[in-house]
Parts: structure tokens; sequence; C-alpha cells
């Protein structure tokens, strides 16, 4: 497999942790014996696994477990925090930060490791604006 494929991966699970608001736009182009990605390591029904597969079937890739031919990307631990940056005069949270950390790894069917663990950062600060609607909802699609 071809290391540009493999980075393509890497820039697709990074793109879906990325942040609040980012939308994937367009395609990345995949090394053409890259087609099919098996995820392993987290629900398939949780926030993540769901962005992620649907990144990858944007980026033209099918999303399976029974293809023999198939890259495995196996999320190793996927964790967020949120810190407060700091608190007004009335003690209330005025700004955080909030970041997640990915760590991930990428095999063959055969258990041959293709790209051993990689660990993925982001943080995003947020001023608390109390006039702002959504805030809650933009916090949990984080």
């Amino acid at each position: 497999m071809r290391r540009t494929g493999l980075q393509s991966v890497l820039a697709i699970v990074l793109m879906v942790i990325a942040g609040c608001g980012f939308q994937l736009r367009g395609t990345t182009l995949f090394s053409d014996n890259i087609q099919v990605v098996e995820i392993k390591g987290i629900p398939v029904n949780s926030p993540l696994s769901v962005e992620l597969t649907s990144a990858l079937i944007q980026n033209g890739l099918t999303v399976s477990t029974t293809t023999a031919e198939r890259i495995i990307v196996t999320i190793l631990s996927y964790d967020t925090q949120r810190t407060v940056l700091s608190v007004g005069t009335d003690a209330k949270v005025n700004e955080y930060e909030l970041r997640r950390q990915l760590s991930f790894s990428v095999s063959n069917p055969q258990g041959e490791q293709l790209l051993t663990r990689q660990v993925l950062n982001a943080s995003q600060d947020f001023q608390e604006d109390e006039a702002v609607l959504g805030r809650e909802a933009e916090q949990a699609l984080i």
C-alpha cells in the first residue's frame, strides 16, 4: 500500500475531529489500492464512527467488514477535555478550551501494521456568550 493512501486516511481522521463547524468539502485522492476501509475500536453508532464513515464514503471509499481486500483503521482511544480558561467577576465561565485526542493504527486483515499508532490532537477555544443560541448544540457536535 502506498504511503500517500495512508496519509489520506490520516487526513480524513484528522478532519473528522478537527473541530466545531468543520465540514469536509470535496474529495481526497486515495491510492488505487485503498477502496475498502473497516473501522474498529468504537461502536458503529457513535458520533465519531458516523462522522468518519460519512467522510470515507464521501471520498469514494466503501466501509465494510466483509471484504478481504481492505485496510483496518483501529481507533485506540478518543478523549475530550474541557478546560476553563477564564472566569468573570460574576464567577461564571467566560472562556474555555475543548481538546480532543484520537489515537489510531492502520493494519491489513492479516494483522500486519501498515501505520503504527498515530496520535492526533485538536483544540478550540470558546467564549461563553449568553446571546448566542445553540452554544450547547455546538459543543455537543464536537
